[in-house]
């Protein structure tokens, strides 16, 4: 048997005393029936609209919700490198600054180093130029000078008479002197005296 409209509103029940009232039956049996008719009949066009537009909204409440969480995420992220940019940035300044002290520290010195070396090159041309100045003055003046006279050899005294020639031919005689030269030295200072004799007694004793 087939649920159909007929059989819902099928009115040829038994009657019986104190039952239900046909006519409230009989509506609610059409009303039924007209649900059912509207269950059984293919969707209307303007239905289909409406669960496209129902599934678009739910599509685009969905694409929105995404966008947002996405764009939340984005906003932290970027916060996230910003801090990290910024903590970079300080350390790379903080890392400069401190380069850039202890390089002007250096420079510093270096100067105080150079100037030291400069005021003692100052001072050493200084002095160099004042002794230059007195080595010109002191080869001038020896230049122009006039040359010293030579030295006079004062002669030796000698010891008086024969000891005295005998002293003499002595020392000459332990310090080498050829007796040829002894001789003469004595033939020229000495007068009166048998040179040749002397000779003989002090280069025998002079071992010679």
């Amino acid at each position: 048997m087939a649920l159909d409209r007929p059989f819902i509103e099928k009115r040829d029940f038994p009657v019986r005393r104190r039952g239900y009232d046909t006519d409230a039956v009989a509506a609610h049996l059409a009303t039924l029936a007209d649900r059912f008719d509207a269950l059984q009949r293919p969707p209307r066009p303007e239905s289909l609209a409406g669960a496209a537009s129902d599934r678009v909204r739910v599509i685009v409440e969905a694409a929105e919700r995404s966008a947002a969480e996405l764009g939340q995420e984005a906003e932290e992220e970027r916060g996230r490198i910003l801090d990290a940019s910024h903590r970079e940035a300080n350390q790379h300044l903080e890392r400069v600054v401190e380069s850039t002290a202890s390089m002007l520290g250096r420079v510093a010195l270096l100067e105080k180093e150079l100037g030291d070396l400069l005021d003692f090159v100052r001072s050493s041309a200084t002095r160099l130029t004042g002794e230059l100045k007195a080595l010109e003055g002191a080869v001038d003046e020896f230049r122009n000078s006039p040359p010293p006279p030579d030295p006079e050899i004062a002669p030796v005294p000698s010891p008086p008479g024969d000891e005295g020639a005998r002293l003499i031919a002595l020392n000459m005689a332990l310090s080498g002197t050829p007796r040829e030269e002894t001789e003469r030295y004595l033939a020229e200072n000495f007068e009166a005296m048998d040179v040749n004799s002397l000779l003989d007694d002090v280069y025998v004793r002079a071992g010679q």
